[in-house]
């Protein structure tokens, strides 16, 4: 079976079914519709090594590499970047870093070696994954980041205004007399982290909200260390009025914590997070919070790769998505 027998069969051109089958312009919709399903009828499927070679070595695929596809926040995200590939004719592969700098670059090699024509990762801020993406960039394979950086490195981004998102938790909850703060925090691999970590101490200076060393806890970006951090700020004697908790995935494994311990929220602690998953919502009560927007997130930085793919560099490198407070009833009223 073959490009010429269907153009044969449904008296068109070649070249006119090559561009049908291949998404290319020049093709009316009604006649590519036509075409496809006939295609799909015979069971004839292009040969993807000779499209690559018709696009000057191009593959038709892109690598996306994320630390976690359990985590809402990706999972969103992918699914509209996704949508984005499909709508332009994009395969593309899915890597997991596992939060774990060899494994990233472990992926990071696997996606050169496949010839992939662009990546989009969410990255580990290690200093062995910074020089391998030092060295992907060299190579002029076009790279997007989004929801992380390396800020060393001139490589376009999407991500969120983290220390935009913890101002606005930090003023809601001065508004409402809390001074006294406890943070579960996150992987110091992680640069959205850092950043969330750094604004919360900078700002609750500014402001005069008090974080004593031990009420910061937290090692990973988990449920594990989200649920073990909260206990164990809970369990101290003097205890903070509120704790700021800086994902979504360890607020899971916070309110476990609090559930379990029968701590009452607003009435022994109040509780703010950053991100709103479906258990921030469904909760009793519901978790004051910041949303993100990780389906925004994921169009543009689909869009930016695609746009770079097509030689169009002289658009925004560097968008900072605003966040969004949504007020429940999680915090106590303290004045």
């Amino acid at each position: 079976m073959s490009i010429t027998k269907i153009a044969k069969d449904l008296g068109v051109h070649p070249s006119t079914v090559s561009r049908a089958l291949s998404g290319k312009s020049g093709v009316s919709d009604k006649l590519r519709k036509k075409i496809i399903e006939y295609a799909e009828q015979i069971g004839f499927y292009p040969d993807a090594r000779a499209s690559s070679l018709r696009r000057k070595g191009k593959t038709g695929t892109l690598g996306i590499v994320v630390p976690d596809v359990g985590n809402p926040f990706y999972a969103e995200a992918i699914k509209s970047m996704e949508d984005v590939f499909y709508s332009h004719n994009f395969n593309f592969f899915l890597c997991v870093s596992d939060e774990n700098p060899d494994k990233e670059n472990f992926h990071l090699k696997n996606l050169i070696s496949h010839r992939v024509d662009g990546i989009i990762a969410a990255p580990t801020l290690d200093k062995k994954t910074e020089t391998f993406y030092k060295k992907i960039a060299e190579l002029k394979k076009p790279i997007v980041f989004f929801d992380r950086y390396i800020p060393s490195l001139d490589i376009p981004y999407v991500v969120t205004n983290n220390k935009n998102g913890i101002i606005k938790l930090l003023k809601y909850l001065l508004k409402l007399g809390h001074k006294t703060l406890g943070i579960v925090s996150l992987s110091p691999e992680s640069i959205t982290g850092k950043i969330r970590l750094e604004s919360a101490l900078e700002f609750s200076k500014k402001f005069e909200i008090e974080i004593k060393p031990n009420w910061i806890q937290g090692f990973d970006s988990t449920q594990e260390s989200g649920y073990l951090s909260m206990k164990k700020i809970l369990q101290l004697k003097n205890k903070p009025s509120a704790v700021l908790i800086l994902n979504d995935l360890t607020t899971l494994g916070a309110l476990k914590a609090i559930k379990e311990m029968k701590v009452k929220i607003p009435n022994d602690i109040s509780i703010v997070s950053f991100d709103d998953t479906f258990w921030n919502q469904i909760f009793d009560p519901p978790i004051t919070c910041v949303k993100q927007e990780p389906k925004e997130m994921g169009i543009l930085a689909a869009k930016m790769l695609i746009n770079l793919l097509n030689h169009k560099n002289n658009l925004n490198k560097r968008i900072y998505l605003e966040t969004k407070l949504i007020i429940r009833n999680s915090v106590k009223k303290l004045l």
